[in-house]
């Protein structure tokens, strides 16, 4: 399979007619790129890395295309992998700990740190405690290795209708639950009362730090056995997105991200008032029990319920490279309002429908172009999912040496100063 770069459709990472790449010029976002006329030079850049390296705090080591293809590995203990990314992931068809299989298994590995998980279990559980499994990972599934996905499924892992998956990206790795239709559900036979589907995973983790939770504890084996056996010995609800830090220099190697939820709701023409898809709150909780932890990620049942919720539905949760990563460095404003809203939003709109001005920003760091140079033209290369009337677009760039991202303190789009210059972008596609 080819690398991300290569599997690009703009073309723009790959040399032209009279072009060579300076590979010892690239940075995690861009190439550069030597052309026929004289002491200039092309840079493609994008949000989010096209280059990674084993250890990214080396600065002699040089910067390697990000291939996301996941190779079977009939040599190694480890049943298949991608080891050409900014992170490694391996994964294990099974395996047994203590005494019991424990199916479907991920490392991820960066810096050399490590984080191992697997699905343990599907359950309802109610206010009071109560815990009903719906179903456990069914053995002998093959998985289905899709590499222009860049996913590895277990078909209904669960249960009918009930998936299980591990998506990979250039800059993070997440793992999906998806439940195909309300009716693949099975009724529950606890009490109501706070009712909520609840997916169980094993964690383990190694050659890292953590300031809290499990602190002083070698959590270094993934769960396996009865996942509602005991009261945990140390509980932590909702704890937000968590740092592990590279034991050797405390560099933070990556990070636990928080979960999402959401539904398949894709309005053909989308508006401020209609966004796709539809967001579900997902609470969250880590367990230990000895040196073992549980991770539990839960969606309300009302929510599940209601009548506006379009299935499939998708729990996940993904570990990143970075606690900040591009979600901050693009986002929109639709009419001078929904800017904070939209700084993690998956989709970034350039038009919608029925909105008098929509600001969108996207920010490229890294970008190797020298202070005092000229800059002699600027090419956008864009992908849209909704077209709609192929609306003209204004480009300009921000008149600033170092644009801060969007974060807390810089969260408005569109009271940033632009140049005067700027470029129309006619039949968007």
């Amino acid at each position: 399979m080819p690398s991300i770069v290569e599997r690009d459709t703009s073309g723009i990472y790959i040399a032209g007619d009279g072009e060579r790449e300076l590979t010892r010029e690239r940075t995690r976002t861009c190439k550069v790129f030597t052309t026929p006329t004289p002491r200039q030079k092309r840079v493609a850049a994008k949000v989010g890395p096209v280059h990674y390296k084993l250890d990214p705090w080396d600065d002699g080591e040089q910067y390697k295309e990000i291939d996301l293809t996941v190779r079977l590995t009939p040599d190694e203990d480890w049943d298949a992998e991608c080891g050409t990314a900014g992170y490694q992931v391996r994964l294990w068809q099974l395996k047994v700990i203590s005494g019991r299989p424990v199916r479907y298994i991920a490392q991820f590995r960066r810096a050399g740190c490590w984080l191992g998980m697997a699905p343990l279990a599907l359950a309802w559980e109610n206010s009071v405690g109560e815990r009903q499994v719906i179903g456990r990972p069914r053995a002998g599934i093959v998985p289905e290795i899709d590499n222009g996905a860049n996913t590895v499924t277990w078909e209904d892992c669960f249960g009918a209708g009930l998936s299980f998956q591990y998506n990979l990206r250039p800059d993070h790795f997440f793992k999906t639950v998806t439940i195909r239709s309300k009716a693949d559900l099975p009724a529950p036979t606890i009490a109501l009362g706070g009712l909520k589907l609840t997916v169980v995973m094993g964690l383990s983790w190694g050659n890292v730090k953590l300031d809290t939770f499990a602190v002083g504890h070698e959590i270094d084996e993934i769960a396996a056995g009865d996942v509602s056996a005991g009261e945990p010995e140390e509980s932590i609800d909702n704890p937000g997105e968590r740092a592990y830090r590279r034991l050797t220099d405390l560099q933070e190697a990556f990070w636990l991200q928080r979960p999402k939820a959401w539904d398949s709701y894709a309005p053909e023409v989308p508006s401020p008032t209609d966004a796709a898809p539809h967001s579900i709150n997902v609470d969250w909780r880590l367990e230990r029990r000895g040196n073992r932890v549980l991770a539990l990620f839960s969606v309300p049942a009302a929510a599940l319920n209601s009548p506006q919720v379009v299935y499939p539905v998708y729990v996940d949760t993904a570990i990143g490279e970075e606690q900040v990563g591009s979600s901050l460095d693009d986002g929109f404003t639709v009419n001078g309002s929904y800017g904070d809203d939209q700084r993690t939003a998956s989709d970034v709109y350039l038009n919608i429908a029925d909105a008098a001005s929509v600001y969108s920003l996207f920010r490229f760091v890294d970008v190797p172009i020298p202070q005092g140079v000229t800059i002699t033209s600027a090419v956008p290369v864009g992908y849209s999912r909704f077209i709609v009337d192929r609306p003209n677009v204004y480009i300009h760039c921000e008149l600033i040496d170092d644009s801060p991202n969007l974060d807390d303190a810089h969260p408005v789009i569109d009271d940033r100063t632009r140049t005067t210059a700027f470029v129309e972008w006619t039949d968007v596609d």
